[in-house]
């Protein structure tokens, strides 16, 4: 292939080229090695091809490859401009062109720049840019009129063309430029709040200083109206923003700062993305500090969202002054939630980990020693719709009084005591004492129950008795992390056994050493139905540890599975892995199999960090009792399902025998059976 050295007008790359075809970027390398009439590039850019938009549109339509049948009059929305083109001029056009509704061909230059004295007189977001087209910038104006055919709209070009920017131009706002995802979450959750709060239409202050899609996003795809308020900063990122928002008709203002924050004294709901676009290496302590500031200066009618780094919110910090920034946060009680967020937010922020806090009222009729906070951890939970919704419900159950938290079913948080969160420093998520968990029985209701529960079964003798616990006591908790570190609890590891070493079986036989893996653990396969042979495990797995009694084997996927080795003697299969309690460390609660085996089965959909994982502890007087009663328990269950499944066999079984005339019924005193002396044997 021969390399031209004159540049078209516009270009594109080969990523360009993918996502104008919908396709995947290796599937554009193979077009250009296996087709010869794959457009040839026009010139180089950093060491790599670029290519003329309209001939890769054309070439795709007439070869009919790709996935966008558009895809030549979409090219020139995925092109990149010229050299001579300043991005800062397109933006200014396109959003000229969204507020009036005009075709820029239509106007020209000249009064395209009367018309931004008018749009912009005090300079906000677009006349300099537009002062400063040169009389011949006919061509430019065509250029961004096609974008705009192309996108359908001048307001969405608007939004491909910084896209295109935040991905191409190597700067702070390519670092600091979030994924849609977590663009949906904010939107979700503001929208919930100014519903909850009674702020309609939404006021939306950004707190940040510009290069941030958050605010626009949250302002922009809601389906009401907002307000958005901006600071008067100067600069470059401040003006995107206002762009970005007033062509897509939302109201914005200014309002004057204080020290970089903005000075407020209304209901509003203030966001605050750290670092931002012009403070894109902004140091922990230094985020701290500028939230720390906010906190202070909002008023009881004012709420916040952040999203910083979770090295900054929730992480443990190394720095003695950003440890100290934090607790003053904390000790304030304005905040009310504070989640850690999955990972690959930050498309363009190497991997970075965000966290979200939610700051409002600090309760003031709430004593300071009975104040909380909302923790969780989301990064095992992929933020679809669903768990967006979710997340937006306890961002909002959050904000309540203690009969609204108490009574709020928190799907991925849970409530902590404020007081104990400062005590306990470290990680804010993780390590999180006395959580509240809401709806909690009494114990003359659990005592209820039990009894009810034991009648049904056909159980008699007394199992339990209230306590003196008040009505509204927690359970103690502890991370996995934590158990862990405190010797209460070992992670043992499965074992890789071939798949040819594999034998099917009788769960009840007694032969060869029986198998446990997500299989078993999901239920597609009974227990004991897999084994190995004990010799050939000897031989070929001489590594291979067995089960103990009382070991918790579990295994990760979609959803976590575990359950509870009673007999011990078996064989744990990667993944699998065993958790297996030792009985050391904390001397105010203790592990129990059963417990931690539910818990674990609690913990939200694709949770994979199980350092994170909360379970409960059990009063140490009650550990050894516990684990009787229900190893007792377990044994009656197992009977039972053993009955049962015979008589499920034997019934099948009868029926055909008798069907195919291979048997006959017969009395107890072994006489045919007949419809007389059968009435008499049901009657006995």
């Amino acid at each position: 292939m021969t390399t031209a050295t004159a540049e078209p007008r516009t270009w594109m790359t080969l990523a360009d080229v993918a996502r104008l075809a919908q396709v995947q970027r290796p599937v554009v390398s193979m077009w250009r090695s296996r087709h010869a009439d794959f457009p040839q590039p026009t010139a180089k850019r950093s060491g790599h091809p670029v290519f003329d938009p309209a001939s890769v549109g054309s070439w795709l339509q007439r070869t009919g490859r790709g996935n966008n049948p558009d895809a030549l009059a979409d090219a020139v929305a995925f092109a990149h401009p010229a050299d001579d083109v300043a991005p800062q001029t397109l933006s200014a056009l396109l959003t000229l062109s969204a507020i009036t509704g005009e075709q820029l061909t239509d106007l020209g230059v000249d009064y395209a720049r009367v018309l931004a004295t008018e749009v912009d007189p005090d300079d906000r977001f677009l006349r300099r840019e537009l002062e400063a087209l040169p009389a011949d910038a006919a061509q430019t104006l065509a250029y961004a009129d096609s974008l705009a055919d192309a996108a359908y709209s001048p307001a969405r070009a608007l939004d491909t063309l910084i896209e295109a920017r935040l991905r191409h131009d190597g700067g702070s706002g390519r670092r600091t430029a979030v994924s849609s995802e977590l663009c949906a979450l904010v939107t979700a959750t503001a929208r919930a709040l100014a519903v909850a709060l009674g702020m309609e239409p939404l006021t939306l202050v950004d707190a940040s200083r510009g290069g941030t899609n958050l605010v626009p996003a949250a302002a922009i795809d809601g389906e009401d109206s907002a307000t958005v308020i901006l600071g008067d900063h100067p600069g470059e990122w401040v003006r995107l923003s206002q762009q970005r928002i007033r062509a897509h008709g939302i109201v914005t203002e200014t309002c004057a700062t204080d020290d970089g924050l903005p000075v407020l004294d209304g209901p509003a709901l203030v966001m605050s993305q750290l670092p931002d676009g012009p403070r894109p290496l902004m140091t922990d302590r230094q985020i701290l500090h500028e939230v720390g500031e906010l906190t202070l200066r909002m008023s009881d009618r004012q709420w916040a969202l952040v999203v910083a780094p979770a090295s900054a919110l929730v992480d443990r910090l190394r720095d003695r002054e950003a440890e100290r920034d934090r607790d003053d946060i904390l000790r304030a009680g304005r905040l009310r939630l504070a989640l850690r967020l999955p990972k690959g937010l930050l498309p363009h922020g190497g991997r970075r980990q965000l966290a979200l806090w939610l700051l409002g009222s600090a309760h003031p009729d709430v004593p300071a020693t009975q104040r909380w906070t909302v923790v969780g951890d989301l990064t095992d939970v992929p933020l679809d719709e669903s768990v967006r919704d979710e997340i937006a419900t306890d961002a909002v159950a959050a904000l309540g009084d203690v009969h609204v938290v108490r009574g709020h079913a928190f799907r991925h948080a849970r409530l902590v005591s404020a007081p104990a969160l400062v005590a306990a420093r470290g990680d804010l998520v993780t390590a999180a004492p006395a959580p509240v968990s809401p709806a909690t029985p009494t114990p003359a209701q659990t005592v209820l129950e039990v009894e009810r529960l034991q009648a049904a079964a056909g159980l008699t003798g007394r199992l339990v008795r209230p306590t003196g616990a008040a009505a509204d006591a927690v359970p103690m908790t502890i991370t996995l992390g934590r158990a862990m570190q405190a010797g209460q609890v070992r992670l043992l590891p499965g074992h890789r056994i071939r798949p040819r070493d594999v034998q099917a079986a009788d769960p009840d036989a007694l032969g060869g050493v029986v198998l446990i893996g997500p299989e078993e653990l999901t239920g597609a396969s009974a227990w004991g139905s897999r084994r190995i042979d004990r010799l050939r495990l000897h031989c070929d797995y001489p590594a291979a540890a067995l089960t103990e009694p009382g070991d918790v084997v579990f295994c990760t996927g979609r959803r976590v599975s575990a359950q509870v080795d009673r007999r011990g003697g078996s064989v744990v299969c990667s993944p699998a892995r065993i958790l297996r309690i030792t009985g050391g460390g904390e001397p105010r609660g203790a592990l129990v199999p059963d417990v931690l085996a539910a818990d674990l089965v609690r913990q939200p959909v694709a949770a994979k960090a199980y350092r994170t994982w909360t379970v409960r502890l059990v009063p140490t007087s009650q550990r050894a009792a516990l684990t009787t009663s229900v190893d007792d328990l377990a044994r009656q269950r197992d009977d039972l399902q053993r009955r049962l499944t015979a008589l499920t066999a034997l019934q099948q079984t009868l029926t055909d025998g008798v069907a195919v005339g291979a048997v006959e019924l017969v009395s107890a005193t072994g006489e045919p059976l007949t419809k007389d002396n059968a009435m008499t044997a049901k009657g006995e």
